[in-house]
């Protein structure tokens, strides 16, 4: 996987580009946030899940839309939290692949 960054976007050339990029979007989207409504959430979230690479990952993503989903606004610092767990768990499935 290569990727190439200029000033504005990160685009990722390679077999998880849009879950890279999905990734990406939602990171941006929760930083400097201590609130988040659960719909920008769920958006960002259903993104990831729709481009995951592997079937363990699309499964860490519903966790996490499951967490969420009785919930108003979440705390941005969860949610990156739990992106930090999908981030690492992707390195080392995609490792094996």
């Amino acid at each position: 996987m290569t990727k190439h960054t200029d000033s504005t976007t990160a685009t990722t050339t390679g077999p998880c580009a849009a879950f890279t990029d999905a990734l990406t979007r939602l990171e941006r989207s929760l930083d400097a946030q201590i609130l988040v409504s659960q719909d920008r959430c769920v958006d960002g979230l259903l993104d990831l899940y729709n481009a995951a690479p592997t079937e363990l990952i699309r499964s860490l993503v519903a966790d996490i839309l499951d967490d969420i989903r009785h919930l108003s606004a979440v705390r941005a610092s969860t949610v990156q939290g739990r992106l930090m767990e999908v981030t690492a768990a992707t390195s080392v499935e995609l490792a094996f692949c």
